[in-house]
């Protein structure tokens, strides 16, 4: 069974982000989209090359078979083991208000400042939540300081926690320690591997092999591509990266010849590929980026005089879709755009889970909507400039909606 990917990719009105097909087997060779301006463009690739295969969920215990199919297939491919929540029931012994703590990011990416700052209003409007403890470690790789602020809250013992880990690994023995003491601990958008823990992730494993394989179906199943890897060792990231690895490993005819790191900041990404480019003269095809760093990779590339290639556009921007627009007849969008609400998702669930009883599973996950070419006109601003660095969002695409999140909280 195959689903033409053209046709995912092309309709705007998904408003249940949960309930997409994650990972089937998608044709790609039918794709009518514009080519780039590229040496490899236009060329036809083996089957194998533009197919995404089907990847199992990991659900030893077969708690997805307590979820619709449509919303089960969400967890197609995705590397973190399904396991049943210890919360499923569980709910606060009084009533509000009650006391959260809270362990996030550093403010050094808009997409998690707003999420965090979308989240913690909605806590604080609901007149329920007093917030004990919002903290953050001092960088996004320092994850001994964020086990020490996770030790602090722990001690205050509030009714629940919620982490935005930088890494998971490091905090499965505390969210352990968490939940043996009584305390749930809620970890949007990067889940700990651990029964204490309530997490909600987008499939980025889904996003990545999806997005590379349609990039590798653009240039026809060959060429020079470069990785720009946000932080190594984040678990988005990792994620993202498994995906472009396996896209890449069914096509021998697409060559790496480089990968930087732009630690998710449009800034360092333009710095470190414009290093790059002075001293590979080579023609780079596409481009393979793992969140949000899509209008650096283009500033790149014009400053330094070279064509744009097909990049593979994980969280489109807004400065993406601005060049997607004022380039329509020579750059083709192959993105996946951004769910509205993810912060108030959050907030939901950490109600959800102290007023009425936790999740039925360890973690919620959510398949990746995309957007292309033919998605531009539809989200395009006339105000949007490349250099805008806010995530796009097609019409009606709500973050885990409330009939999505009713079948994880077994309603």
């Amino acid at each position: 069974m195959s689903t033409n990917l053209c046709g995912l990719l092309g309709r705007p009105g998904r408003a249940m982000a949960g309930a997409l097909t994650a990972v089937l087997a998608i044709s790609l060779a039918a794709c009518g989209s514009s080519s780039n301006s590229s040496s490899a463009a236009g060329s036809s690739a083996d089957a194998s090359c533009v197919t995404v295969p089907n990847v199992a969920a990991k659900d030893p215990q077969g708690v997805l078979a307590k979820l619709p199919a449509d919303v089960a297939r969400a967890f197609d491919g995705y590397p973190g083991e399904i396991l049943p929540s210890a919360w499923a029931g569980w709910k606060a012994d009084h009533a509000a208000p009650y006391t959260v703590g809270i362990l996030w990011q550093p403010p050094v990416n808009p997409v998690m400042v707003k999420m965090h700052d979308e989240m913690k209003a909605a806590l604080e409007a609901s007149g329920k939540v007093q917030v004990v403890a919002d903290v953050a470690p001092q960088g996004v790789t320092d994850v001994p300081g964020a086990l020490q602020l996770f030790d602090q809250i722990l001690a205050m013992e509030p009714d629940l926690i919620i982490l935005s880990a930088l890494a998971s690994e490091p905090f499965i023995k505390k969210v352990d320690e968490a939940g043996q003491a009584g305390i749930p601990v809620v970890t949007p958008f990067l889940p700990v591997a651990s029964k204490y823990a309530i997490g909600w992730s987008l499939n980025s494993y889904t996003t990545g092999v999806t997005l590379g394989t349609k990039v590798a179906g653009q240039i026809g199943g060959r060429g020079n591509v470069l990785i720009v890897r946000g932080v190594p060792g984040v678990q988005a990231d990792t994620d993202v990266n498994t995906g472009f690895k396996a896209a890449l490993a069914q096509c021998p005819d697409l060559k790496v010849v480089g990968e930087v790191v732009g630690n998710f900041n449009v800034a360092d990404t333009k710095s470190a590929i414009l290093q790059f480019l002075s001293t590979h003269t080579g023609t780079i095809d596409a481009v393979f980026q793992s969140g949000a760093m899509t209008p650096g990779v283009i500033q790149a590339f014009e400053q330094f005089g070279r064509p744009v290639p097909v990049i593979a556009d994980v969280g489109a921007t807004q400065g993406g879709i601005a060049y997607a627009h004022g380039h329509a007849e020579s750059y083709t969008e192959i993105g996946n755009d951004n769910a509205s609400g993810q912060g108030e998702a959050t907030a939901k669930v950490v109600m959800r889970t102290l007023q009425e009883g936790g999740p039925i599973l360890n973690t919620m996950v959510v398949a990746p909507t995309f957007i292309d070419s033919k998605d531009v006109p539809t989200v395009y601003q006339e105000s949007w400039e490349t250099g805008d660095l806010d995530l796009v969002t097609l019409p009606g695409n709500v973050f885990l909606p409330d009939n999505v999140l009713d079948h994880f909280f077994d309603k």
